[in-house]
This record gives C-alpha cells, structure tokens and sequence, in this order.
C-alpha cells in the first residue's frame, strides 16, 4: 500500500482569499494574484490563493495575431479557481498588458492549478471556511497569515460578491475564522484586511480573537499590498538563517507601504492580545462622555475636527476618523474624567499598535472610530455599500457589533448626534 508522504513543515504559509466576484474590482483582483505570484517559490514559505474572478467583455485588449496564452487573463473565466503559487518565467514575448510590481506583465497565470470549484458565492463563510481548512491543513507551517481580499466598508463588512447579490459581515468573517482553528487547531498569526477602510476600532472588536495580529488600511487603497518588498526583506532573513517572526513580517509589510505612501494613505498593523485593554478604556471614554455636562455643540465640533478619511462627502465611510486624533482633542477639554479617559485611551492605543505608517501631517493612530456628527440620523448622501445595504440599516448593524456592546459607543453617537 502506498503511503503519501508527509508534506513538508515550512516557517510560513501565506493563504490569499481573492474575491473577485464584482466587476469594477475584478481587474485589480486579478493583478493582486499575479504581484503575489512574483513572490512565490521560497522554500520557507508556501502560498496559495482561492481566486474568484466576474470579469467584464474583453478587460485586457489583445492583439488577435498573438498566440492565444493558456491560463490567462484573456479566457474571461467566471469560476473559482484554487492554485498552490509558484512563481514563473520571465514575461515572454506575447503582449503585456497588467501591471504588478516588476513592471509589464502578460497576464499569464504560472502557478500550479489545484481545482476550478465553479461559480462560488465568494462571500459565504462556509466557502471561506474550507478554502482555509485546506489549505491550513496541505501546507503545514510554523506561521500562517491569511490575506482577504475584496471591497472594505469598516463595521459594513467586506468579501461582497456581485452574483450573489450579498457580503460577508464582520460576524461572518469572525465565524469562519474560528471554524477552520477549531477543525485544524491553527490560529492564523496574522491577518490581512486587503480591503479599504479596515482598519477601524469597530472592525477589530469583532476580529480580535481570530489571530495575533491584525493589518489593515484607515483610508482607500490603490493598489494591491507590495507582496515582493515583503517577502524579499524575509528571504534576507531565511538564506542568512534567521527566522521570521510574526511581528517582523507585519513589519515588514507596513515598511513596504510605507514606500508606497501614495497607493496606502495608512495601514496599520495591531496586537489582537492588546485589543481587550483598548476596548475597557473605550468603554471609560464612552461613560464619561454620557454622563458629561459639557456642551454637546463642543463635542461635536471636536468629533468634525477630527482627522477623516475617504472623501468627506461619502457617508458613512467619510465620519470614519483617526481614533488617536479624537482622543487627544479630548484631552484639552474642561471636563478632567473625559480629558483622563482620553489620556487613556490614547495610551492603549499606543500600545496595540505595533507598526503604523501614514501620508500627511495630520495625525494618523493607525485606527478609526465612527464619529458621525449628524448621528444615526444622517442620510444626506446616496452612496451604498454594499448596494443591497440601504443606509437606514446602518443604525441596527452598528447596535448589533461587538465593539457597541463592549464599549456603549453606539450611545455616544445617539447623544452627540445633531
């Protein structure tokens, strides 16, 4: 009887989740795959993707006398498809059309294809679920980080799916993290959010307990997550015989963006075991600020003054604002429990976050709190995210997050809401 042989233990496993599964995203998508692919092949490290695609009528335009490239952007395929990442040859001399970090690039896939799973609701748990069970338990490491990739909406969710006509919420995101620990006993050591505005204090309530360590972006981000400078800063590390820990390769990661400030405004990296501490001094500000005799008109023009991101016409991702910021306006108030809860929160913050880079002079913490001044109330723009979501359905989403439960924040926004 043969016997399949033990795969082998590697430092580190990097899973990308890629939903491409909405039209105006699936090109970038696609380049995301193809920028990882470029850093793939070290022996320390396995990658694997699970890459959805709904792309429109004819996105890359190819010479019709080149010869027509297996595997590529150009066969418009709607399914999902899971490879093991390798990476290729140099660009041929067919035409090249996607641009990843090294330049011009075919649009040719050269990692080896593991399954096409056919059209796939890339924003249901379940499959989210197994995509990681698989590949926790085919590429067994020391390290795992797993990177989403799709929309960002903060406390909204991520991971929409066109076809599907829905998105993942942050409870589901949560669940089907847990569920591959508890089936494969590997907690991920790190997080990715490649998404825009994921970066939020409402976002890592809810994920905290799903790895160590979580990354993720306060603003949009134009481009896909510089995985070469990432990973070619680790090989430094592996062919000189060091290993990489999981605070080292976030490290990593937030110096490679901050050499790309104009694609990442600010992205953040965060210790899920120092959320808890930040949380309780949330929860102190939240009780000071209620039980204030301040001027409500004040508190509102501290929360407007405060550092924003996205455009500030976009509701609500415009009221989402650097928490830090906030904070120490809080700390010039007359108020001496809410310039002391402040003060607290500040410090907590401080020491949750362990890499930060950010464009700009304004302040930048590394995370956003919602602090809209019209309150619940405001619905004065039409923008909707994702689009099944209406605006009037903010309120109860934000009421049912772990982070107002926590930390009565959800009050905070009633009482100071014009």
């Amino acid at each position: 009887m043969q016997v399949s042989p033990t795969p082998p233990r590697r430092e580190w496993t990097i899973l990308f989740y890629l939903d491409g599964n909405n039209r105006d995203i699936e090109r970038d998508v696609y380049t995301s795959f193809l920028t990882a692919e470029e850093s793939a092949g070290h022996p320390a490290c396995a990658m694997a993707a699970e890459l959805g695609r709904l792309p429109s009528p004819n996105p890359f335009p190819r010479d019709p006398y080149q010869p027509k490239i297996p595997n590529d952007a150009d066969e418009l395929w709607e399914t999902t498809r899971r490879y093991e990442m390798l990476p290729g040859d140099p660009p041929g001399p067919y035409a090249r059309r996607v641009y990843t970090s090294q330049g011009q690039h075919d649009g040719q896939i050269d990692s080896r294809l593991v399954a096409d799973l056919g059209q796939r609701d890339m924003s249901c748990p379940e499959n989210l679920t197994e995509f990681l069970k698989w590949g926790m338990k085919t590429y067994p490491a020391e390290h795992v980080m797993v990177v989403l990739t799709n929309h960002g909406a903060g406390f909204l969710g991520t991971l929409s799916d066109q076809r599907a006509g829905r998105h993942m919420p942050l409870a589901e995101v949560k669940a089907a993290l847990e569920e591959a620990s508890r089936e494969t006993g590997v907690k991920p050591d790190v997080l990715v959010m490649d998404a825009c505005l994921m970066a939020q204090a409402e976002a890592l309530a809810e994920l905290k307990d799903a790895a160590g360590c979580y990354v993720a972006s306060q603003d949009v981000i134009y481009s896909c997550y510089p995985w070469q400078k990432t990973l070619n800063r680790a090989r430094e590390d592996w062919e000189a015989g060091r290993q990489v820990a999981p605070e080292q390769m976030v490290s990593y990661l937030v110096g490679a963006c901050a050499e790309q400030k104009s694609d990442f405004p600010a992205v953040s990296a965060v210790r899920s075991d120092r959320v808890d501490p930040l949380l309780d001094s949330l929860r102190e500000l939240a009780d000071s600020l209620l039980a204030t005799t301040l001027p409500e008109a004040e508190v509102r023009r501290l929360m407007a003054a405060s550092r924003g991101f996205s455009s500030p016409q976009v509701r609500p991702f415009g009221d989402y604002r650097d928490l830090s910021d906030f904070a120490g306006k809080l700390q010039g108030v007359a108020d001496e429990r809410v310039a002391g809860a402040a003060r607290g929160v500040a410090a907590a913050l401080k020491e949750a976050v362990v890499a930060e880079a950010h464009q700009g002079e304004r302040p930048a913490s590394g995370l956003t709190v919602y602090l809209p001044p019209a309150g619940f109330r405001e619905r004065e723009s039409g923008f909707q995210y994702p689009d099944h979501t209406r605006p009037e359905q903010y309120e109860s989403i934000y009421r049912g997050l772990e982070f107002a439960r926590r930390t009565g924040w959800d009050r905070v926004i009633e009482r100071f809401g014009e």
